[in-house]
């Protein structure tokens, strides 16, 4: 399968030109935008019988149920996983994902994206979780 991820085509494509501290307004538009070009190639690699695996943020019930329509109008098969960690656990691993960027590649999250991203996130409830068919993994580990 090919892994089409949100965070590597958001570096790609507009990092190069960032001059200032972005918002997250224009962040967001373009992680939108990302995730329909991400989309449209998943759908080309698949139509060549290859496997795709999108890791995009979905945050919102909205977004999640969106995805569920486009892979349920084009008769794909499909897998969402949701995956659930403490805060505390979240927060250590960006922190460790942070001091990694100069050799590993990414970007910094700073703590008011860690905190305006984790506000936007909305917690599936059991209703949503059946609909999508979800997985469900319980990460209590370490970094």
């Amino acid at each position: 399968s090919i892994l089409l991820a949100t965070d590597d085509w958001f570096q790609k494509l507009f990092f190069p030109d960032i001059t200032s501290t972005p918002t997250m307004t224009w962040a967001t538009e373009r992680i939108n935008r990302c995730e329909d070009l991400i989309w449209n190639v998943a759908m080309q690699i698949v139509h060549s019988s290859t496997s795709v695996v999108l890791d995009i943020g979905l945050a919102t019930r909205d977004a999640r149920l969106t995805y569920l329509e486009r892979c349920q109008s084009k008769d794909l098969q499909y897998s969402f996983h949701y995956v659930t960690a403490p805060i505390e656990l979240r927060k250590k691993r960006v922190a460790e994902r942070n001091k990694q960027v100069n050799t590993k590649g990414g970007y910094v999250v700073s703590d008011g994206m860690f905190q305006y991203t984790d506000g936007l996130f909305e917690v599936p409830d059991a209703e949503e979780l059946t609909a999508l068919n979800a997985v469900i993994v319980r990460n209590e580990g370490e970094v």
